[in-house]
């Protein structure tokens, strides 16, 4: 307030108007378009600009090593990427379903297939959307459920799961925050034998019995071939010490009249 002794109330009063009407005006520049109050302000503007780059390039930083320790050979060994067993409880029909686990250590948070929530009956609710990359690709879900695990040595427990999305080549994925309250709860997955093989089996036990049908009917014609060879052979007259056939009389005129 001007407290200028020469000035009339009235006078003072459109100072402090005038005053008012400035400070609404800088205000409202910085507030719509940024524009610093005074040169403190602005420099003051500078260097919280400054320290927020500052700021952004740390945490690109970090994530870069968080990514980079996540792949590094010093990871925490969890067995990446190893296929493990457990089991799901159906709550409502009070039974388990054998899945596969797969252990991720450059990921956060724990994924189930819908289709072992479906198959568990559990009971999906909905949350903030969020995208996370895993050993099995990028995953976004915006659910999540409640699991009842089984693993092995009598362990077990209780944690939520987003759902995987339909298409996801997994049917449960467990991430470091899992890992870290749970190590090694679950056992090596038995190995399978490639499919083809199992197939090429089913082939060869299906097809062996006609297999050996054709082999003996094969040996069978051979044998009866043989024989008519044989014969053959036995009803032929022998040629040795016969001469040959003479030409017919008819045959030695129709000569002479070619001749004469």
């Amino acid at each position: 307030m001007n407290n200028n002794p020469q000035w009339r109330p009235d006078q003072t009063r459109e100072w402090v108007a005038a005053r008012q009407d400035r400070e609404r005006f800088v205000a409202h520049g910085y507030t719509v378009s940024g524009i610093p109050k005074d040169p403190e302000h602005e420099q003051w503007m500078k260097q919280q600009e400054l320290e927020k780059q500052q700021e952004w390039k740390k945490r690109q930083e970090w994530l870069r090593n968080q990514e980079g320790a996540a792949t590094s050979q010093s990871a925490p060994d969890y067995g990446r990427g190893q296929p493990k067993s457990a089991q799901i409880l159906d709550p409502t029909e009070n039974k388990t379903i054998s899945v596969t686990v797969i252990e991720d250590t450059g990921c956060g948070i724990s994924f189930i297939s819908p289709e072992v929530a479906r198959l568990c009956h559990l009971t999906e609710f909905s949350t903030t959307a969020i995208e996370s990359r895993t050993l099995m690709g990028n995953f976004v879900s915006n659910l999540w459920a409640d699991v009842n695990w089984m693993g092995s040595d009598n362990n077990h427990g209780r944690d939520w799961f987003y759902i995987a999305p339909d298409n996801a080549p997994i049917e449960v994925l467990v991430g470091t925050k899992f890992m870290d309250a749970h190590p090694h709860v679950f056992k090596d997955r038995a190995q399978l034998e490639p499919g083809f093989l199992n197939v090429q089996s089913e082939i060869k036990a299906a097809e062996k019995s006609q297999i050996e049908d054709n082999e003996a009917l094969a040996q069978q014609q051979a044998a009866e071939l043989e024989e008519r060879k044989k014969l053959a052979k036995q009803q032929k007259p022998s040629d040795k010490g016969k001469r040959p056939a003479s030409p017919s009389s008819s045959s030695k005129r129709s000569s002479r009249r070619k001749k004469s």
